[in-house]
């Protein structure tokens, strides 16, 4: 009796190499960006909607809305929040944990 062995290779396709490399991407985003939250998680944390929260921040003079789009203005900016560009899903800001609190 012959024994017979077959080994398999997993090769990672173009679409899933590209999703692994934006993860990665994300995930030092994360970690350069340590407590700091989207906006939308949070205004969740915060209790209230997304859309409030960047109202909040619109009167705070950390957002302004230009042409029906959110910019993060220079107070913005020294408050910690940071603009953020996402392939998979376009533009965010990234917030310290404790602002607008």
């Amino acid at each position: 009796m012959k024994e017979v062995r077959i080994t398999l290779e997993r090769v990672a396709s173009a679409e899933s190499s590209e999703a692994e490399s934006e993860a990665n991407t994300e995930a030092e985003a994360s970690s350069n960006s340590a407590n700091k939250l989207t906006t939308s998680k949070l205004a969740q944390k915060q209790g209230v909607k997304t859309a409030e929260l960047l109202e909040r921040f619109i009167a705070n003079g950390y957002l302004e809305l230009r042409d029906g789009k959110h910019y993060i203005t220079a107070k913005g900016k020294d408050a910690g929040g940071e603009f953020r560009m996402s392939p998979k899903f376009g533009p965010y800001f990234l917030w310290p944990e404790g602002l607008g609190a």
